[in-house]
């Protein structure tokens, strides 16, 4: 039985052997092993036979043997058994009946074993003959042909010398799987799973598709990849060449066994362009394939940093051969690829050349991926490889320099893939509040140095850059830490010594200025731009302590108030004496200080009174209004960041160590960290043009209110109407008021006034719905899904208003835009000819853009070239390829439906934009031009600067829905009178040549343009609930050919808008530096008069310039956090001020204030003031108006407080 379970094992054995003479040698092994266990027990048969045996006679009683050694006895009876087996001749014969049976039964069986052995070892070794017969041949024939040519001794020995060695080195044998015939034999299922167990783990030594295995991603694409092939197991001898330089890339490798020796020089590279384009992005239709698009093109010069190789080893010179050591020589670097590495991964994502050779060093193996099989599989069964294709082009315009066939940079390819299959986090404030962690601990107050080096250091890291994720977790981490250095900056609860009472006070002024800053932006409305200086302004998203953490500095426009006034109040508060606001730049009050020079300050643009934030060049730096006051940033007393440790924050943020001996401080003088920034400039009375005026005016945009007040206020006025068309008095207080109930509402702010006003906002579908249905609208106009996106556009495009008579309407907000090219032989206007609707599914022709980098979607076509350029925002790929899953739903096998046909709209009008409730009147003009006409900021601020020129031009009035504009807005009316305020601009540009290079195609006789949208219903007589595409046809018309554009002739009423005076119109600059002028910080940079930007900020933070980076939407360089302060706003200031930093110093009411509007947004930071009872629910100061603003809390910003 254990013989049978050897047998077993060797059979198992044997199968895992590749090398035939290795087998057929086993296999003599085995016959010889067979034959020895046979004459073992042969042998112990005989032995027994005449042991066991009673008779006297034996043969070894007849030889006298039986007082011999046992292995005297063991190895006679083997002796014995080789000759009844024909070897040999022994003087033992039988003695016994017994004996003479057995001996004659080992006769028998020896003439079969005989047999046996000779016939297998005939077989076996006739089989190694035929083994090296085919090696012989070959090199007989390899010898006459070297006869037969007369080559040279020299190379002769060479090759033979090389052949030898490579049948030394010669691995297993590699068997293709084409070479296998039993493998023809199995069953699809079978040879699909067993080609995938061979090749998925060489494929998944890549983090693409090692994630991609781990992902829940549909895991069809794989087998795809394997069914058709794409994937070929190919070997190579020694020196064998794997590709060479200047081929185009069809393959990915990845290298099995052996080892390669990549080959890459400066001599060729330098002249090699290698051009990249995005293969992932091709469009579909009808199930056919497309040219590969050739936007997005970029051009990259491969360069290398490597020169000679000094040492070599002997075997590389020789698996490179005569040539390859030349170029060696002459200057080419190599690296070498072993089994578990990958080659050529850009052919997969780019268009790719080679840009180096690469060689076999010995025998090795590799795993093929055919490229253009890859794309086409993927292209159809795995829409995130287009996101991973989109990072990988990033990251190769990044890193152009060092990108080559061999890189393998793990980490960042890590990163990329993690982003494509993970899906990205959006940024929740919520998680930047810092945790009660016990009933002793709390984030709030770091515990030990450990905790404070985490508090002071970032999580940022350069390969998260590819990762969205990575980088929204950094950005949260980071934020949560802002928040704790800003609150400890201003509490710090340590014991300190005071050197002096002059020093004393001193802190004291200084944490009474941070305190009251973050009162006035809190209440301020801090809004930011993405971009330097733009109109186009979003409310402050973040933490409102992260406005000073990370490298920008805080913009704020004083208005009717002198900075005198507004600095003296954040260092002194409300209780100024006359004393305290005697003061200039030049002798700013103590502990602020006069700085003689800074690399930042502001520019007010004349026509719009706009103040811009710039850099400061060559004698700007020394102009007067710099000034700087010393913080103790981090909180007084607590662990500074300090290499050596063991340091603490000093009142001035000089770091001290403590002295145990003596009880004092040991200041370290040479370093100082934390310095506030002041830039104060005063632009006197101004007059503001009448845009300059809207651009600070947004819409109503309402608070909550409740079913009862809203019904009861409109069911009251309409009894009031009745009571007056029948001759009766108005009943007091039920006329046309400014209160909603108990909700003050705010009267419409734009110059335009009338008799409506805008309803408090909707809580649901259904209370807006009760509110339709009481206001008399027909049953039948009233739907659940008309309702539904009208609650949803309120507030956002619309709003809802009542007039005194109790009745309702909806009124949006349109830019029209004469843009007019004036040129000395004409005068031309742009106007949109023609709108087309397209379902997703259909191919819209040249100017389709499957996918630029960030997957936006607008295109350009002109008469002279065709060229795509991502907006800034607007729908991403993955919608796209969601709308395009939705379709498939629908039946449709493909990403493009074709049943579907295209909408045509005749909608003649200039440029008309759809403006939002809560967005000032040039940010729509701005955010148009960028988003629509992709224009740069050169452009846009010419447009708007233009805008401002031709202001007398401007009016308001009142226009009905646009076709081609607003026309899913009538779908979501349900029977509602809809109208629109129109703001009429004009623009002139290209006046001068520089025109024609900032502004483009747009300056092109006819182009188009191309939108993504949601829904297309309504849109002429399109009834699709499908999104699409809007096509919009643009030609520039003399002005008689487009005087029928919607637009362009000025309407019978309109308003006019006049201009306004403002006084005292100042600027204060505010930023947060690591350290004062010429000193150290604690991180070992040095503020020296190059005034060069650091990587780290004041708080041990990465910059906002890193983060846009990783393609976060955070404050520009210049300009990107501002606010405004007038008067009205100035005094809320103060009366807040007064009543909160009146309390007890330090106070529990005082710490909870500020720790909620540090975590805060600018809208959650409304809302709890509004709880505060510190401003009207939900309202907002601006410009002596009440503004009605959206906002919602943070679900738990004070929850662990």
């Amino acid at each position: 039985l254990k013989v049978a379970k050897i047998q077993k094992l060797v059979e198992i054995f044997t199968q895992r052997i590749h090398s035939n003479l290795t087998l057929t040698a086993l296999n003599i092994l085995k016959v010889a092993i067979a034959i020895y266990l046979l004459i073992h027990i042969v042998s112990c048969g005989w032995y027994f036979v005449c042991d066991a045996g009673e008779s006297s006679q034996s043969w070894v009683r007849q030889d006298d043997a039986i007082d011999e050694t046992f292995l005297f006895l063991y190895t006679s009876s083997v002796y014995w058994t080789l000759t009844q087996i024909g070897f040999g001749n022994s003087a033992l014969e039988p003695q016994n009946d017994a004996e003479l049976m057995y001996s004659m039964g080992v006769g028998c069986l020896g003439l079969f074993v005989c047999s046996w052995l000779i016939g297998s070892i005939v077989i076996l070794m006739t089989r190694l003959i035929h083994l090296q017969k085919e090696q012989r041949e070959q090199r007989d024939q390899l010898r006459d042909f070297m006869c037969k040519h007369r080559i040279s001794w020299p190379l002769r020995n060479r090759i033979w010398t090389f052949l030898q060695q490579i049948r030394k080195k010669a691995p297993k044998h590699a068997l293709q799987e084409s070479n296998i015939a039993l493998m023809q034999h199995l069953p699809k299922a079978a040879t699909l799973e067993l080609r995938a167990e061979v090749f998925v783990p060489a494929l998944t030594t890549h983090p693409f598709f090692s994630t991609y295995a781990v992902s829940k991603a549909n895991k069809f694409a794989m087998h795809r990849l394997v069914e058709k092939n794409a994937l070929q197991e190919v070997a190579f001898n020694p020196e064998h060449e794997l590709f060479a330089d200047g081929e185009d890339a069809l393959f990915m490798y990845f290298v099995t066994s052996g080892e390669f020796l990549y080959c890459s020089g400066n001599q060729h590279m330098n002249a090699l362009m290698a051009t990249l384009t995005l293969p992932m992005d091709a469009s579909r239709s009808s199930g056919q394939s497309k040219p590969r698009p050739s936007h997005k093109m970029i051009s990259m010069t491969a360069t290398t940093t490597g020169g000679g190789v000094s040492h070599q080893r002997t075997e590389d010179r020789v698996a490179m051969g005569a040539v390859g050591w030349q170029m060696l020589e002459e200057g080419f670097y190599t690296s070498t690829c072993r089994a578990g590495d990958w080659m050529c991964e850009p052919a997969l994502w780019l268009r790719w050349l080679h840009l180096g050779w690469a060689v076999a060093k010995g025998h090795a193996e590799v795993v093929t991926l055919d490229v253009l099989l890859f794309q086409r599989t993927l292209q159809d069964s795995l829409p995130q490889a287009a996101k991973y294709a989109k990072l990988f082009l990033a990251y190769a315009n990044r890193h152009r320099d060092s990108l080559d066939d061999v890189f393998n940079d793990v980490s960042h390819l890590r990163w990329m893939a993690q982003d494509t299959f993970e899906p990205p986090l959006k940024f929740d404030i919520a998680q930047c509040v810092p945790h009660k962690l016990s009933n002793v601990r709390s984030e709030w107050q770091p515990a030990d140095r450990r905790a404070w080096n985490k508090v002071w250091s970032s999580v940022f890291r350069e390969a998260q850059l590819c990762n969205r994720s990575a980088m929204i977790a950094t950005l949260t981490a980071d934020m949560k830490n802002d928040v704790v250095m800003v609150y400890q900056t201003i509490f710090s609860n340590v014991p300190f010594a005071w050197a002096s009472e002059e020093e004393r006070i001193s802190h004291r002024l200084k944490i009474g200025f941070l305190k009251r800053f973050f009162i006035t932006l809190a209440v301020c409305s801090v809004k930011f731009s993405q971009h330097d200086n733009s109109e186009a302004v979003r409310p402050w998203p973040y933490p409102l302590a992260s406005t000073i953490c990370h490298g920008g500095r805080m913009l704020l426009r004083l208005q009717g108030i002198r900075w005198q006034d507004f600095i003296a109040f954040l260092l002194f508060g409300s209780n100024v004496t006359e004393d305290d606001l005697d003061f200039d730049d030049r002798s700013p009050p103590s502990p602020i200080y006069v700085r003689r020079a800074a690399t930042h300050g502001c520019r007010l643009v004349e026509h719009s009174t706009q103040i811009l934030e710039q850099r400061a060049r060559g004698k700007e730096t020394l102009r007067h209004g710099h000034m700087g006051m010393d913080l103790p940033l981090g909180g007084l007393g607590n662990p500074a960041p300090m290499a050596s440790g063991q340091y603490f924050v000093g009142p001035s943020g000089v770091p001290y160590k403590r002295r145990l001996a003596s009880g004092n401080r040991q200041y370290c003088m040479n370093v100082q960290h934390g310095h506030l920034y002041l830039r104060a400039d005063d632009y006197g009375t101004l007059c503001m043009s009448p845009l300059a005026v809207l651009a600070q005016t947004t819409e109503s945009n309402q608070s909550w209110a409740s079913r009862e007040s809203i019904i009861e206020r409109l069911t009251g006025l309409r009894q009031v109407a009745r009571l007056s068309s029948m001759g009766l008095a108005d009943l007091p207080g039920q006329g046309r008021g400014s209160t909603f109930g108990d909700l003050p509402v705010s009267r419409d702010p734009d110059l335009l006034q009338n008799d409506w006003e805008p309803i408090p906002r909707i809580s649901s579908t259904g209370l807006l719905k009760d509110i339709i249905a009481n206001s008399g609208v027909a049953e039948d106009s009233i739907d659940e899904e008309s309702v539904e996106e009208l609650r949803r556009l309120l507030g956002k495009e619309l709003v809802l208003e009542y007039n005194s008579e109790g009745e309702l309407r909806l009124r949006g907000r349109l830019v029209f835009l004469h843009l007019e090219s004036r040129t000395e032989a004409r005068s031309r206007v742009l106007v949109q000819t023609q709108s087309k609707a397209k379902p997703f599914g259909q191919d819209y022709g040249t100017g389709y853009m499957g996918g630029a980098p960030d997957g936006t979607m607008t295109t350009y076509q002109s008469a002279t070239s065709s060229f795509m350029t991502p907006p800034s925002r607007s729908y991403t790929t993955e919608d796209m390829l969601r709308r395009g899953q939705q379709s498939e739903n629908l039946g449709d096998r493909s990403f493009l439906m074709e049943d579907v046909m295209s909408e045509q709209c005749e909608d003649p009008r200039i440029v008309t934009m759809l403006s939002r409730v809560e967005e000032p009147w040039m940010t729509t003009v701005a955010r148009y031009c960028q988003e629509v006409f992709n224009l740069c900021s050169a452009a846009i601020s010419q447009i708007i600067e233009s805008c401002h020129d031709e202001a007398d031009e401007a009016y308001l009035c009142e226009v009905e829905c646009p076709t081609s504009v607003a026309w899913y807005h009538k779908n979501a009316c349900c029977g509602l009178p809809l109208s629109y305020k129109a703001l009429r601009v004009k623009a002139v540009i290209g006046v001068v040549e520089e025109d024609h290079h900032i502004m483009g195609d747009l300056l092109c006789d006819s182009f188009s343009t191309t939108e993504m949208t949601n829904k297309l219903k309504g849109f002429g007589d399109c009834t699709t609930e499908l999104g699409g595409f809007i096509i919009r046809q643009w030609q520039w018309l003399r002005s008689e050919n487009a005087a029928e554009a919607e637009g362009f002739a000025r309407p019978s009423i309109i308003q006019k808008l006049p201009n306004h005076l403002v006084e005292n119109v100042a600027a204060l600059l505010i930023g947060v530096e690591a350290s004062a002028p010429l000193k150290e910080d604690c991180f070992g940079q040095s503020h020296s008069v190059d005034g060069r930007s650091k990587d780290l900020s004041a708080f041990g933070k990465r910059k906002w310039t890193d983060y846009r980076k990783g393609g976060m939407e955070v404050p520009a360089s210049l300009g990107g956090i501002r606010a405004t302060v007038d008067a009205a706003k100035f005094q809320l200031i103060q009366n807040i001020a007064d009543q909160i930093l009146s309390l007890e110093e330090n106070s529990k009411e005082e710490i909870d204030f500020f720790k909620s509007i540090l975590v805060n947004s600018d809208h959650g930071v409304k809302e709890f003031l509004a709880q505060r009872d510190l401003m009207e629910p939900a309202d907002e100061i601006q410009s002596g108006r009440v503004i009605r603003h959206a906002g919602s809390m943070v679900d738990r910003y004070i929850s662990n407080i």
